[in-house]
């Protein structure tokens, strides 16, 4: 199911903030790992306020996306979902 995230809280954020850290790490390999979990923090300070949508599977959070005004500032899937 693909919907608006609307409740963000502590656990949601960790697991939206995994999803991120861990699909930056795996596609941005020219960029040190360091920088990633540098901006961790900041990264999940934005979530609270940003528009985000979620693909759910079992209710699990399988990807999400960002938006801003429509555009889709990023995109960001569970490396055990991707490629499918």
């Amino acid at each position: 199911m693909i919907r608006k995230l609307n409740k963000k809280d502590q656990e949601i954020l960790k697991t939206l903030g995994s999803i991120w850290l861990n699909s930056n790490i795996a596609t941005h390999n020219f960029i040190n790992e360091e920088y990633w979990v540098n901006n961790y923090d900041n990264v999940i300070e934005s979530f609270k306020t940003a528009e985000i949508i979620v693909y759910e599977k079992n209710t699990e959070i399988i990807g999400f996306c960002g938006l801003i005004d429509n555009y889709i500032a990023g995109m960001f899937i569970k490396k055990s979902s991707r490629n499918q």
